[in-house]
């Protein structure tokens, strides 16, 4: 005989089934899963981005302008001394560095001021003492290399009065500072404006920064900028990412919080992607930071929650059915048979 309550079984059975197929047509619509080659090609980016943020970090200011104008001051004053060296009517021995050169100037002007015959015994006696200083031919134009060896020491004199910040430490040296370094590192100042600017540089004459000619300090600089531009090489070949993340890689301009969410969300939807509840802060995924089909399956899977919080409630059908219900196991067909077998039955008896 049929059991009293077999009608009510057969409808908990039915309605069972109703909720099984809404959880297997969500669990159907979650978005396909990121392949692993996408997933790891995320994460090594978030580390090429995140050791790119640490370097430019550590990059130190490009230097101020009063510093860069002081050095430009200085290369004048140099170059000057370059000229004025080169107009001298014959090379002097080291010596020359020794006089008096202010003294000479005013014996001079003296000896312009005399009378003859003491105009020309003063002359002389100056031509015999620079005389003996000249390496070389030639014949020297005293009134001439006075005034230029004068002005050689007035310059060399504000030279040394120059106030070069420290951070200049290796590239100015005085009299003994090297101008293509300087130019060097004055050019260098322009690549470390444009990497804090996200702009590209060149990297084109910097081998006496790099051998540390120019100091440690710009060295080492210099090696956070090629080491940038290596990483950004890299970046730029994971562009593909942007397309396989719906639009979450975005070379330099990616957010990492909502890539590294979204990355989270996918780990844990890998987990539950037939049955379960959603796990942990996804509140990034929620909000749509993530992207509209993270939000969505976000959605999908609350709901898919509650239909299992519903389907505990058909958990007795197990033992009562004879395991023909087996909560998400079930297999809707033997339902479906189940329900013919019975009304074929009850057709039967009555």
């Amino acid at each position: 005989a049929l059991q009293p309550d077999a009608r009510l079984i057969a409808e908990r059975l039915q309605a069972g089934a109703t909720l099984l197929a809404q959880h297997r047509a969500l669990s159907e619509a979650l978005s396909p899963l990121w392949p692993d080659a996408v997933i790891d090609a995320s994460q090594q980016g978030l580390l090429w981005l995140q050791q790119r943020y640490e370097l430019l970090e550590k990059l130190t200011p490009p230097w101020s302008n009063d510093v860069k104008g002081d050095l430009r001051t200085g290369l004048q004053l140099l170059d000057d001394i370059a000229v004025a060296t080169q107009a001298l009517s014959v090379r002097y021995e080291e010596e020359v560095d020794q006089l008096n050169v202010t003294q000479l100037r005013q014996e001079w002007i003296q000896s312009e001021k005399s009378l003859w015959p003491f105009s020309w015994f003063r002359k002389r006696k100056l031509h015999k003492r620079l005389l003996t200083m000249v390496t070389g031919d030639g014949k020297p134009d005293i009134a001439r290399d006075i005034e230029l060896l004068f002005k050689i020491r007035t310059l060399r004199s504000t030279i040394a009065k120059l106030k070069i910040s420290p951070v200049a430490e290796g590239i100015w040296r005085g009299l003994q500072t090297k101008p293509a370094f300087v130019h060097c590192a004055l050019n260098f100042q322009q690549s470390l404006t444009a990497t804090r600017n996200g702009q590209p540089w060149r990297d084109i004459g910097f081998e006496p920064i790099a051998d540390g000619r120019c100091g440690e300090y710009l060295a080492r600089e210099l090696t956070k900028l090629r080491t940038l531009r290596a990483l950004d090489a890299k970046l730029q070949k994971l562009d593909y990412l942007s397309l396989a993340t719906d639009g979450l890689w975005g070379g330099l301009e990616t957010q990492p919080e909502a890539l590294e969410a979204a990355l989270r969300f996918i780990a844990m939807l890998r987990d539950i992607r037939q049955s379960g509840m959603p796990s942990g802060d996804h509140s990034l995924v929620t909000r749509g930071a993530c992207g509209p089909t993270l939000k969505e399956d976000f959605q999908r899977l609350r709901q898919r929650a509650e239909l299992e919080h519903r389907l505990h409630d058909y958990d007795d059908l197990r033992n009562i059915t004879g395991g023909i219900w087996n909560v998400l196991s079930t297999r809707i067909e033997d339902i479906e048979l189940a329900r013919e077998f019975q009304t074929a039955l009850m057709e039967a008896i009555s």
